[in-house]
């Protein structure tokens, strides 16, 4: 009595499961969006929702936030550099983390600017960056691990023979012979 009423439950959740991943295929579900929706290019490098619900994504030809309706390219006027960046990442408070020419600058749909890094640290050679539940900017300099908090700046001592690795969008890890590791704030 028990088994037969087990195989129809497990039929029915798995026909019900079925019917909403085929509903996926919808055409009315989706939009397609390309430079006539304001997209700087059809081929997009990056994507990236920031803490406020932003879309951004990068392209081969600049990067642009969307706005429920239409994309908005960023340009010069708001203070984005030539080219395009070689990463983006959310930021804290809505903003968006973006690499461009190995420098790090922060922006929202206003405009960017070139980050000023605390005590004098210079900000260049720019690998990586990304944010974490504190608020804090991990920055991943060619040969350092930065960490910004509150207009303070912590160096973190790496071992010699690492890779660093992008695990998350929100805590890097460094990959040594020996161990994996997830660096974390004391």
């Amino acid at each position: 009595k028990f088994l037969p009423f087990s195989l129809f439950i497990i039929l029915l959740v798995g026909h019900v499961a079925f019917a909403q991943i085929d509903g996926l295929h919808d055409p009315w579900k989706w939009s397609h969006f390309t430079v006539y929706e304001g997209l700087p290019s059809d081929n997009i490098v990056n994507i990236v929702e920031t803490t406020d619900s932003t879309i951004w994504v990068s392209t081969e030809n600049g990067i642009a936030w969307f706005d429920g309706f239409r994309w908005h390219r960023m340009g010069r006027e708001q203070g984005v550099p030539e080219g395009n960046p070689e990463k983006i990442s959310a930021g804290i408070h809505g903003q968006l983390l973006a690499i461009w020419e190995r420098r790090l600058y922060v922006g929202d749909r206003n405009g960017f600017q070139k980050m000023v890094f605390p005590n004098g640290v210079v900000n260049d050679s720019i690998v990586f960056a990304c944010t974490d539940e504190d608020n804090a900017i991990f920055v991943k300099q060619k040969n350092d691990l930065l960490l910004i908090r509150n207009g303070e700046i912590r160096k973190f001592d790496l071992p010699k023979e690492y890779t660093f690795w992008e695990i998350s969008s929100d805590r890097p890890w460094y990959n040594t012979k020996k161990e994996f590791v997830k660096i974390g704030i004391d």
